[in-house]
């Protein structure tokens, strides 16, 4: 932090700028060689008869171009710029002359200065500096969020506004420009159209200048947004082949990102193409509304281009100014290209909808002619084989002809003459209606899978007439219609809100489809967390009929997997067998009136046990979707198998909460000797040759307190076999170590038993990764279980095993900073006072990690930051906080919990000002990036102004120097304090 005497200085130059300029120029040279003092002086300059002698000193004439340094860029400010700007009111011809005369730059802090010396001067003078700025706009060579576009949109509007039409359509043409950008999906690549500068920014200019310009420009500024639009189709386009020669407008693909020229839900919002059509539609609209341009004149200026979208905007201004062009209209609707064109789909069918009660009656044979010839039928078996990988059957084709004729026939209904209409009016009844039948395929509104009855439908049905319908409706398996699964989620739900009256008939589940089976469990599942009661034992015995079916559902093959996906249908009784397993588990562990009784005990672990057996998961499922997918523990939770295992413990749980509430259990000790079932099962997939799945044995770490609990010397006598060391399992000792560390907090009781694991993962910290792990990262949290011990006193520093000096000497930096941090979080939300001996046991930590041992790593930066909670939680002695807050800021430059500790140095500010605002002084030297300075000016103000009066010599010194360096980075009010302090003003 530079800075000496900068007020002192600036102060000399406050003087020179009030003297005559040709008399004080050396002076105020020989002090701007110091950037900070350019910057002061050149931000408080107004005065334009300094412009002269400036100049001829050369301060206009090299200003400072972008610096890269370490992979980054900066773009350096340029204070004479803001200069120029505020004397351009009154000094026009001479400033516009420097701006002219000054070299090309690509540093966008000084084209912003140069914009807005632009925006100073008359429009007339601005327009010859449009050249200078399309320039930078080719400079851009990717888009970027800077200042520049906005500014030049400001000076199009100033342009515009001064009638300097050709400069303003120019820097529009420019602004508007748009560069070809590749992007790849897997081994397709796909050349997208791109604006030189951040598409919000581009949004802004298209929104905010475009009607004005339309105004003043009329059919230019039209012409000016196709040509634009043209070349996004153009650069869409790019590397398809595409024939000049064809009579039909070129498909350009917009109408899957802008399926509506009108403002429509189905538009995909906030893109580029989707702005431009809008720019583009209004203005058309605005000249027609104006009476600047005719529908005729404008549809043939779109017709000129060819490409789709144009012919789209042409039907567009046809429904919206249908009275303008009659013959226009007949003569599109009668078109077969455009009523088979799939893309125009939405604007025809407006269009029809609008004007097909006026056509002459030939016209609308014309168009019945169509409807009743049907449609494409090859083209629509050839996109079905493609798509589903079957070929229909001839109902399906049958409906989907059905389907065609209503959907085309839906614009037209109210003026249908009456044997169409007749036929309309079955076609409804026999399909019901149609739902936006005016796009071709209405995707982007659809989110999928969709019930064809809503939850309040299903409320109102009887449960026989609920299984009634379950049993006869079926989906038509088209793109995006209702499916088994949507009707499935709505079942679901309802259960969940009511589950007594469909757990009492659960026997009218079976037979149904495995789909709405699942449906059923998940409903009570979601019931039993909400605490919802229900009758247990018929819900046990739909579970066991369940279990009896074969896995594989009748006529629902493997290699039926695209019949399964196109009707969104459970591929076999896998995913219900899971759901049963949750279901167990959220009835053993609840404890609300929703708990599985303890009667039904035998009969519980009668379903339970089979599905320990799962097929699920395989090694193969592993490997697909664990690995860095999901994680062991994750993994679990998403498998039969295991759930099923998670399901288990608590099942022995429950038995002994069950059998302690009776007063059954008080002499038990070995509680899974009481439940000898669960502690076979828990044997047995402990057997790596029975059990290989990582996922089952991330189990056993996720629960391992509980099963302490239940059961110590099982536990103790089973560690090696849960957490084995035998090279060829470290797959499984990683599961189940990670799910430990993720899924419990450290345990007293269990440390003794865990203490050679926690040493094996120390040691293991310099050469195994964790892994990825959803819930939490595991080496991250062996870090907060180490520290916990310490807190308590479990562990040591001087321990024999040195597990603490093995962590740190193992640990990265970053680690080591997570263990600190963890510990000074701690201190932070603790609300309370923390006993003496732990303070005295934390202090000692802290003072080995800045004093390690030998083999121990040193003190890193994360380390260091990380005592930042610890000053903010206040629970030290304050000398010796700010002590080691003074030690470990020329370490670490910066420290965690900045405006916490920034907030209690200035609590101590009165009662140790010189200690604290030397605190001050090194944070803001580490604060290189400059934004904290800027971020936390009124607390650093008051550290500063409580040592200024503090009467201590050593602070008001260390103030005077800190308050030099902020001024010379920008923060020029705080010469203020150091005046108020000469004169001895109180603060």
């Amino acid at each position: 932090m530079n800075g000496d005497r900068f007020f002192e200085k600036a102060a000399r130059l406050d003087g020179a700028i009030e003297g005559d300029p040709q008399a004080t120029i050396d002076t105020v040279v020989q002090l701007l060689e110091d950037h900070s003092l350019r910057a002061y002086f050149f931000g408080r300059l107004d005065k334009p008869e300094w412009l002269g002698p400036l100049r001829e000193r050369g301060f206009f004439d090299s200003p400072p171009g972008p610096v890269v340094a370490d992979g980054t860029v900066r773009f350096p400010p340029w204070p004479e710029g803001g200069y120029l700007a505020r004397v351009a009111v009154s000094a026009t011809e001479p400033v516009l002359e420097i701006a002219l005369s000054m070299p090309e730059t690509a540093n966008v802090r000084v084209q912003e200065d140069l914009a807005n010396i632009a925006l100073a001067l008359p429009p007339r003078l601005s327009a010859r500096l449009v050249p200078k700025a399309t320039s930078w706009l080719e400079m851009l060579d990717a888009p970027s969020r800077t200042i520049v576009p906005n500014t030049l949109g400001d000076l199009l509007a100033h342009l515009t506004g001064g009638g300097e039409i050709d400069a303003a359509l120019d820097l529009a043409r420019n602004l508007l420009a748009l560069r070809a950008e590749d992007r790849s999906i897997g081994d397709l690549t796909f050349t997208d159209p791109r604006p030189r500068f951040d598409v919000w920014d581009y949004q802004q200019i298209l929104k905010e200048n475009m009607p004005n310009l339309v105004s003043s420009a009329r059919e230019r500024t039209l012409s000016l947004l196709c040509d634009v639009l043209e070349d996004a189709a153009r650069i869409s386009r790019c590397g398809h082949d595409f024939d000049e020669s064809e009579s039909r407008p070129y498909w350009d693909g917009f109408h899957v990102q802008r399926p509506a020229i009108e403002d429509h839900r189905q538009n995909e919002p906030y893109g580029l193409i989707d702005a431009l059509v809008t720019a583009t539609r209004d203005a058309a609209e605005q000249l027609i509304a104006e009476g600047e341009a005719s529908v005729w004149s404008l549809v043939g200026m779109l017709d000129r281009r060819g490409w789709q979208i144009f012919d789209r905007l042409a039907l567009h201004l046809l429904w919206r100014f249908p009275e303008a062009a009659p013959d226009l209209v007949a003569e599109r609707l009668t078109d077969r290209r455009r009523f088979d064109d799939p893309g125009s789909r939405h604007e025809y069918d407006l269009l029809a909808w609008r004007c097909f009660a006026v056509l002459d009656p030939a016209d609308k044979r014309t168009i019945l002619g169509w409807i009743d010839e049907g449609p494409d039928l090859e083209r629509w078996r050839s996109w079905r084989e493609a798509f589903e990988e079957e070929a229909p059957t001839e109902e399906e084709e049958l409906r989907y002809v059905d389907r065609w004729r209503r959907d085309r026939l839906t614009p037209l209904g109210d003026d249908l003459p009456e044997d169409w209409r007749l036929r309309y009016e079955a076609l409804v009844r026999k399909l019901g209606e149609a739902e936006h039948p005016e796009f071709a395929s209405p995707g982007v509104v659809w989110v999928g899978p969709t019930s064809p009855a809503a939850s309040e439908d299903l409320h109102s049905m009887s449960i026989e007439e609920l299984f009634s319908y379950l049993r006869s409706w079926k989906s038509s398996g088209d793109f995006m219609s209702h499916s088994y699964e949507g009707l499935g989620r709505e079942l679901t739900g309802v259960i969940a809100s009511e589950p007594g009256p469909f757990a009492a008939s659960s026997s009218g589940f079976r037979g149904l489809d495995p789909t709405y089976v699942r449906a059923f469990f998940n409903g009570l599942r979601d019931a039993t967390k909400q605490g919802l009661a229900f009758e247990w034992s018929p819900v046990l015995n739909l579970s066991r009929w369940v279990l009896d079916q074969p896995r594989e559902v009748r006529g629902r093959r493997p290699e039926d997997e695209a019949h399964v996906a196109r009707h969104n249908l459970d591929p076999d009784w896998g995913w219900t067998r899971k759901a049963i397993a949750g279901l167990l588990s959220e009835g053993f562990g609840t404890e609300t009136e929703s708990r599985l009784p303890y009667g039904l005990r035998l009969r519980a672990w009668d379903v339970l046990a089979p599905l320990t057996e799962d097929e699920e998961p395989t090694p193969e499922y592993e490997a697909r979707y664990g690995g860095s997918n999901l994680d062991p523990a994750t993994l679990s939770i998403n498998t039969t198998r295991g759930e099923a295992m998670h399901a288990v413990v608590r099942y022995a749980t429950w038995v002994r909460e069950e059998k302690e509430a009776t007063g059954e259990g008080e002499s038990v000790v070995r509680w899974l000797e009481e439940v000898p079932e669960a502690r076979e099962v828990l044997d047995r997939h402990l057997e790596p040759r029975v059990e290989p799945s990582a996922a089952v044995r991330a189990v056993y770490g996720w629960w391992f307190p509980q099963l302490a609990w239940l059961d110590e010397r099982w536990v103790a006598s089973s560690v090696e076999r849960i957490f084995p060391t035998e090279p060829e399992q470290r797959t499984l000792r990683a599961a189940a170590w990670g799910a430990f560390l993720a899924f419990t907090r450290p345990h007293p009781e269990t440390f003794e038993v865990l203490r050679d694991e926690y040493r094996r993962s120390v040691e293991l910290l310099s050469s195994s990764p964790s892994g990825r792990w959803i819930s939490a990262k595991p080496d991250e949290r062996l870090a907060e279980h180490l520290m916990t011990f310490y807190w308590w006193g479990i562990l040591g520093l001087e321990q024999r095993d040195a597990l603490l000096s093995q962590f740190f000497a193992n640990a990265a930096g970053e680690l080591r900073g997570r263990a600190l941090s963890f510990v000074g979080l701690s201190l932070h939300r603790m609300g309370e006072d923390v006993p003496p001996n732990t303070l005295a046991r934390l202090r000692q930590l802290w003072n080995r990690r800045l004093h390690p041992h030998a083999g121990e790593a040193p003190l890193s930066n994360k380390e260091a930051a990380a005592f930042g909670w610890w000053f903010a939680s206040a629970k030290f002695d304050d000398p010796w906080l700010v002590e080691q807050l003074k030690l470990v800021l020329p370490r670490a430059h910066n420290v965690d919990a900045y405006d916490l500790v920034l907030e209690r140095l200035a609590s101590l500010a009165a009662s140790m000002p010189a200690d604290v605002v030397d605190c001050l002084r090194l944070l803001l030297e580490g604060d290189t990036e400059g934004w904290r300075i800027v971020a936390f000016q009124g607390v650093q103000r008051r550290i500063l102004s409580a040592a200024l009066r503090s009467g201590d010599p050593k602070a008001r010194k260390i103030a005077e120097e800190v308050i030099n360096r902020l001024g010379a980075r920008g923060q020029w009010d705080l010469g203020k304090l150091l005046r108020e302090a000469e004169n001895g003003a109180t603060y």
